[in-house]
């Protein structure tokens, strides 16, 4: 798509391309060391936070923050993978049709 995720020190942005170039701040006060998107499943997998987490976000929660659509608050839009810590890098690997994260 037109749109650019940014993921920074300090937070998470969008920089949408489709129109006048306006970011828009998603999730702040969270370090982004890696992230990837898996447009087809709806999500965002980072390493993120202070303990470098794997954390998968829901993207229709993120467009949900920008078109600030009511009730977002009440669900959690993302989910920790596991109990890991201090990820350094993943990798997503397809095999026979289905995706692993690795």
């Amino acid at each position: 798509g037109v749109n650019l995720l940014i993921g920074t020190e300090n937070g998470l942005m969008l920089l949408d391309r489709s129109g006048q170039g306006k970011v828009y701040q998603l999730i702040s006060r969270r370090k982004f060391r890696q992230m990837e998107v898996l447009d087809g499943q709806n999500i965002l997998v980072t390493v993120s936070g202070e303990k470098c987490r794997v954390r998968v976000y829901y993207l229709s929660w993120l467009r949900s923050k920008i078109l600030r659509t009511d009730g977002i608050e009440k669900r959690s839009g993302w989910i920790n993978v596991g109990d890991l810590q201090c990820a350094i890098h993943f990798e997503i690997v397809e095999f026979e049709r289905i995706k692993f994260l690795v």
